[in-house]
């Protein structure tokens, strides 16, 4: 089961980034006051999935993460 992780960007309240896998779809995260306390969120859950390290893309742009949904989108729906 592949999860993706997304950007930190800036949301209207704060920081956040998105994740995407099978179980869930596509997710909005959490909003951060501050943008070290959503990197450091991410970087946990980058490390704590319990994944294997090829079940989980990081991606560091939002265009990277959309083309990633998208490509992976058949994936996530049919599971």
């Amino acid at each position: 089961m592949k999860k993706l992780i997304g950007p930190v960007l800036r949301r209207d309240t704060g920081y956040a980034f998105d994740t995407a896998d099978a179980e869930s779809g596509l997710a909005g995260g959490e909003t951060y006051r501050r943008i070290e306390d959503a990197y450091y969120a991410r970087r946990a859950m980058m490390f704590s999935t319990g994944l294997a390290g090829d079940d989980v893309i990081v991606s560091d742009t939002i265009d990277d993460f959309n083309a990633l949904v998208e490509r992976f989108g058949k994936t996530l729906a049919a599971v």
